[in-house]
Formats: structure tokens, C-alpha cells, sequence
């Protein structure tokens, strides 16, 4: 198989006098890549599947693959992309494919991917016109240039005030993050989203930490992801290169950005 794609693949470029990219798809996650496969010169991406097929039933496992497949393709030094996902292969209860479609295309935007993963089931998006999700992400990613490869995934402590309510836990909340010292995009979310007539979890007191900046000030920037929009902005210095963002109080999850806004002079 892999010979097969060398051929083909050399094949291609000979004859394509427009350098179109050649891939190869693999049907499966990225648990099963095939090193001699990505690595090979003719492939110029590496594009695959992220179907939760082990727990249909728990859409927020998508996050989990969707991070999964941003660090197997770190080892090939090219582009990954999540060409299909959503559900199992045979798909699931609709709630759970909105849940999961949305939860993916936001991780996926703050992940380093080459792209937001690409939902496969397309009629479910006509038919409950969810048109409006691409939109918000899209609005999200604006001035983000995915090819910086300075920007690598990284680390978020989340910490929470002291609960004064001992009898009502805090909902769990998790993020992903790629950031570079200058920048960051960031996606905190809640360990389960809300099904149908439950609350959305809401977070208490949060702070974010991150390290591996340069000294500096930064502009933050959070966003509310049904839409898109900005609805929060403020400044946090460095303190020995890492940064402490205090979270505002949202339902569900967030998304946020992170920029330079002064460097520390050296010394």
C-alpha cells in the first residue's frame, strides 16, 4: 500500500502542473497512522478519520481525539487534518452530534491542525441549519495564521475559588491551547456538556495559567462561541514567563486569544 502511494503520488505530481496537494486518506484515527506512510516525500498532508466509535453515547470524546491527532502529527513535520468525524461510523442520536460538532470545531480552531475538523454528516448541518457555528469560529480565527510554527500545543492549569456551597460541587472544566511566545488560542469547555433540560454548567472564580511567553503585556480577549463575538478584553503582564488569566463567569465554555502587546526590554 505504501509503495502504491509513492507511485501514485509521484505520478500525480508529474503530470499536475498546478501543485495541487496529494494525500492519501486514512480511514481511522490517528491511533493507527503508519509512519512509513506519512513520512513518505509525495505525501504532502496527512488527512484522517476521528469517529468516536468506542462511546457514541459521550460526544465529548471528540476533544480527546481531535488533541490526539494534533500531536501524532508532530511527528512528520507536515499538516493533519480531520477529514471526517461525527459519532461513531454510523453516526448517533442527534443531540450528541451537535454536541460533538460543536465542541470539535472549537477545539480544532485552538489546536495546532491544519483546518477545523470536517463534520461528515453534512445533511445533519442543512437540516438544523447550523450554518451559523462556521461563522462563529471563522470570526474567532481572524488574524490567526494556522502555518506559524512557532505555535504548539500547550498546557492550561485551570484553578478555581474555594466553594463556599461545600454541598454543591463545581462543574469540571478543561482546556486545550496553542500558543508561541508572543500568541495563544485557547478553548475551555466542561468535562460534560448539557443534554437536554439540564443547565449548561457555569463556571465559578476561574484562572488560567500558561507558560512559555515572552516578558511582556499581554491583550486578552475572550469569546462567546455560539457566535463569535468578542465580550471581554483586558491586559495581563508576565510574571517569570508565564501568564495568570483571570477567567470571566461564563455558561458551558469559552474561547479566548492571547497577544503581545509590549515586550520587556532586555536588558
Amino acid at each position: 500500500m505504501v509503495e502504491w502511494c509513492r507511485q501514485l503520488g509521484g505520478y500525480i505530481k508529474a503530470i499536475d502542473p498546478y501543485g495541487h496537494l496529494v494525500s492519501a486518506h486514512v480511514s481511522n484515527d490517528y491511533s493507527i497512522l503508519n509512519p512509513a506512510l506519512c513520512n513518505l516525500p509525495e505525501m504532502d498532508f496527512n488527512p484522517l478519520d476521528a469517529y468516536n466509535n468506542s462511546a457514541p453515547e459521550t460526544p465529548e470524546r471528540i476533544i480527546a481525539l481531535a488533541v490526539g491527532t494534533a500531536g501524532a502529527g508532530a511527528a512528520y513535520n507536515k499538516p493533519i487534518l480531520i477529514t471526517e468525524f461525527g459519532g461513531s461510523a454510523m453516526a448517533a442520536n442527534l443531540e450528541n452530534l451537535k454536541i460533538e460538532q460543536h465542541a470539535a470545531m472549537w477545539s480544532g480552531a485552538c489546536l495546532p491542525l491544519a483546518g477545523v475538523p470536517m463534520f461528515w454528516w453534512w445533511q445533519v448541518v442543512d437540516e438544523n441549519n447550523l450554518y451559523g457555528r462556521y461563522t462563529a469560529v471563522k470570526s474567532f480565527l481572524e488574524n490567526v495564521d494556522p502555518r506559524d510554527t512557532s505555535s504548539k500545543s500547550v498546557p492550561v492549569t485551570l484553578t478555581a475559588a474555594e466553594n463556599s456551597d461545600k454541598k454543591t460541587p463545581q462543574p469540571v472544566f478543561e482546556a486545550v491551547c496553542t500558543a508561541s511566545p508572543e500568541k495563544a488560542r485557547g478553548y475551555i469547555y466542561p468535562k460534560r456538556f448539557a443534554r437536554t433540560g439540564e443547565t449548561a454548567p457555569e463556571t465559578a472564580a476561574l484562572t488560567a495559567t500558561i507558560d512559555g511567553f515572552t516578558s511582556g503585556l499581554f491583550r486578552v480577549e475572550f469569546f462567546e462561541t455560539e457566535t463569535g463575538k468578542s465580550v471581554r478584553r483586558f491586559d495581563v503582564r508576565t510574571k517569570e514567563n508565564q501568564l495568570s488569566i483571570p477567567v470571566p463567569r461564563f455558561r458551558s465554555d469559552c474561547a479566548f486569544k492571547v497577544t503581545l502587546l509590549t515586550p520587556v526590554a532586555k536588558k
